[in-house]
């Protein structure tokens, strides 16, 4: 999984990719991301469509990596880093973290959807 700045906004990316083999595979995996506010925690921060679900799949050939991706969008409270925890078809979940979106606009909610 991975968070970056984009056109400021974050793209967060899950993926999964197929490094064994010499047939595709059939996977049809969800995946679940959600915004932390902070390392250790369970707090989710107060963010339209947060957390959200997605899937990879539904194949997946050799050498191939499927991807699932968020944007996160519009933050315009405080600044620093925050944790997204992306938790995939194999349990566990993984931690990044990544600075916020930018600010657009207070009058509109900050959001979490697929890209």
């Amino acid at each position: 999984m991975s968070a970056a700045p984009a056109g400021g906004n974050v793209v967060i990316t899950v993926s999964l990719h197929h490094f064994r083999g010499t047939g595709a595979c059939r996977i049809e995996a969800p995946v679940a991301v959600s915004l932390l506010t902070a390392r250790g925690t369970t707090s989710l921060l107060k963010v339209r469509g947060n957390p959200i679900r997605g899937s990879l799949g539904p194949t997946l050939a050799p050498e191939v990596t499927a991807t699932a991706q968020f944007r996160w969008s519009n933050w315009c409270d405080a600044g620093g880093t925050y944790t997204v925890n992306g938790a995939g078809p194999f349990g566990g979940g993984v931690l990044v973290r990544t600075p916020p979106p930018r600010c657009t606009g207070r009058q509109h909610p900050s959001v979490l959807a697929r890209a």
